[in-house]
């Protein structure tokens, strides 16, 4: 039996609700007016817009933020060696975020989410790493070369090894 007259049977039978005369089959109906994709750059778009009228950061926002901020602590540093705090960093780069009219729970939460450790930064062959190994062959070269001695060493006496 044909799928169309099976549909028609159970129409007649009242199973299911009767069809506009617009509409045979019920793969008429489906092909009707199938939905628009939807490219991904007009989902993106539209996610930012939903980030910003949430009063979201997005990630790139927040990096440009702490940037400006490291800069900004940078130029008032008076002392040797130039230290920031990290709690003044995370402060200054939040009240950037609110000057440039996003959320001050959200941009504080970015931010403080931006610069949480990694656990890549834990593992051993891993440049930088607060475990980096001893032996040089087990760290993970950079794209083009080697690692310079100087730059493992200073590594390793931030890390504390």
């Amino acid at each position: 039996m044909p799928r169309h007259a099976v549909w028609s049977l159970a129409r007649i039978g009242g199973m299911l609700p009767p069809m506009s005369t617009a509409h045979d089959t019920i793969m008429d109906y489906l092909l009707e007016d199938p939905p628009q994709p939807v490219s991904p750059a007009e989902r993106t778009r539209a996610w930012r817009q939903r980030m910003r009228e949430e009063g979201r950061p997005e990630l790139k926002v927040v990096d440009a933020a702490l940037v400006e901020a490291t800069s900004f602590l940078l130029s008032l540093a008076t002392g040797s060696p130039v230290t920031v705090e990290v709690a003044a960093l995370v402060r200054v780069a939040t009240i950037i975020l609110v000057r440039d009219g996003y959320d001050r729970t959200h941009s504080k939460t970015a931010v403080i989410d931006r610069l949480r450790p990694r656990n890549r930064h834990s593992e051993v062959s891993a440049m930088p790493s607060r475990n980096l190994s001893s032996n040089p062959l087990v760290i993970q070269p950079p794209q083009d070369g080697e690692w310079f001695d100087k730059d493992l060493a200073f590594i390793r006496k931030l890390a504390g090894k």
